[in-house]
């Protein structure tokens, strides 16, 4: 495409429809060379591979999730929940020589996110184990808790069949209950430090049969999530009373619940090849992923090429000239079904840097600025033209301004393409985050893809430099 030239001092002529000459050289030659700007936009290759979304900040405040999946694209995928089991309420007296008669654990289950509608009611077998590891604000990622954090003998003395009705009840062994009970004041006057103590459970389904396609998510919400214990115990806050009969609540976490994603998708990892198709996997599964350094080195290629360009097309030396860089669009093509049924994908999936935050102590999984941009589509499923797409103009400027150099020392602007969801709150916040609570198993064509390909369209313009 050739540059065009723009007037920084346009006057706007208004013309009817008319016999009416028009002489299309007025005003030209009178702005000074020192205020002409050439536009003009041209497109990259966006170079895609599959890497794994691990050490996904899953910690959460409001809600737990547990389920499996099997695929015949990604294999098993499996999500389980851990919480810290949680005095009601700070300085609870409960008396001593504790009899317990059953202990049993309630988690209503709100909302459920399966691929397709049968399976909705799949059956799960799950189980309950006890753990060995206080769930914090630092105990944050989906592989932040290990197999070798819980025991291997589940509580529930047989294993729950669910069948995704709205809460799930496990009878548990009394140890539990007992465990919770002993406590001393120290720790019954501080909630953190039961919590440290006691810890609490993992909830964990089984793998579906290998070759038992499907699969659900449960989501819980922590609030209504309790664990009772009947017990007949002798009370302590006064002389001569007799024994009695009790039934304790207590909360399946207070605090925060981890909701641990596996994936056996991670052994197709390919950072070295262009693929066919990229999978967006959901959770912390496979996902589309730029690897900043490679992508410097294209934009640096292009900035040469367009300066050779610039000084062919216009006749002027680029030394004397800037190039900057109006705006960055990311498109995503994909292969639309015949039956338009997109539900293994998300509505939205948008660039996402590690990067550490103070105010959590932590390395977290964070949308590029671009995502607060005006009237950004971020990353929006456009069905009707095939693509994913959006405004990262923040993100290549970031990329031009840093030198390869930096970036192979620090490669903190590799992104992760994350499904998106938003939120508002009743002041009108909009609040951005990672889709922790769907999982997905589509695909964006790759860089070996016969048709369209994954690109970056750039909207720059040239402009005389302020000291020549």
């Amino acid at each position: 495409m050739q540059f065009k030239k723009l007037l920084v001092f346009i006057a706007v002529l208004f013309s009817a429809v008319a016999c009416i000459e028009m002489d299309k050289t007025l005003g030209n030659g009178l702005v000074p060379e020192s205020e002409q700007l050439y536009m003009s936009h041209s497109e990259i290759d966006l170079p895609l591979r599959i890497n794994i979304s691990d050490s996904l900040q899953t910690l959460s405040a409001t809600h737990g999730i547990f389920g499996a999946f099997n695929t015949q694209e990604y294999g098993m995928s499996n999500f389980a929940t851990v919480g810290d089991i949680s005095l009601s309420v700070e300085g609870l007296d409960l008396g001593k020589d504790h009899q317990v008669k059953s202990v049993y654990l309630v988690i209503p289950v709100d909302e459920k996110f399966a691929l397709t509608d049968a399976d909705l009611h799949m059956p799960h077998e799950i189980n309950v184990y006890r753990t060995y590891k206080h769930i914090d604000s630092i105990t944050c990622y989906n592989n932040s808790f290990t197999a070798n954090d819980y025991s291997t003998t589940p509580l529930n003395k047989t294993p729950i069949t669910f069948f995704g009705g709205d809460s799930v009840k496990f009878y548990l062994d009394h140890s539990i209950a007992y465990e919770l009970l002993n406590y001393t004041k120290e720790q019954a006057d501080s909630m953190e430090l039961y919590n440290e103590t006691h810890k609490g459970v993992i909830i964990k389904c089984s793998n579906p049969d290998k070759f038992t396609y499907g699969g659900r998510l449960n989501i819980a919400t922590l609030e209504n999530a309790i664990l009772y214990i009947k017990s007949n115990f002798q009370p302590t806050w006064e002389e001569g009373l007799g024994r009695k009969d009790t039934l304790i609540g207590m909360y399946f976490t207070n605090t925060y619940a981890l909701n641990i994603a596996e994936h056996e998708s991670k052994g197709q990892v390919d950072l070295s090849n262009e693929q066919l198709n990229i999978p967006i996997e959901g959770i912390a599964g496979l996902k589309p992923y730029v690897d900043c350094v490679t992508l410097k080195e294209l934009l640096d290629t292009w900035y040469v090429k367009e300066k050779e360009r610039f000084e062919k097309e216009t006749g002027n030396d680029s030394n004397n000239y800037n190039l900057t860089i109006g705006s960055a669009t990311f498109y995503l093509p994909v292969d639309i079904p015949a039956d338009y049924n997109m539900d293994n994908y998300p509505a939205n999936i948008f660039p996402a840097i590690r990067e550490y935050n103070e105010e959590f102590n932590l390395t977290k999984y964070t949308f590029t600025d671009d995502v607060w941009i005006t009237n950004n589509p971020n990353g929006e499923l456009n069905r009707s033209l095939e693509h994913y797409h959006g405004d990262i103009s923040y993100y290549i400027r970031d990329l031009f301004m840093t030198s390869k150099a930096e970036l192979v020392a620090d490669p903190y602007l590799n992104a992760w393409f994350m499904p998106l969801t938003q939120s508002e709150d009743s002041y009108g916040n909009i609040t951005y985050d990672v889709d922790m609570m769907a999982y997905y198993k589509g695909y964006v064509k790759g860089n070996l893809s016969t048709g369209a390909k994954p690109r970056v369209k750039i909207m720059y313009v040239w402009s005389k430099a302020m000291d020549n």
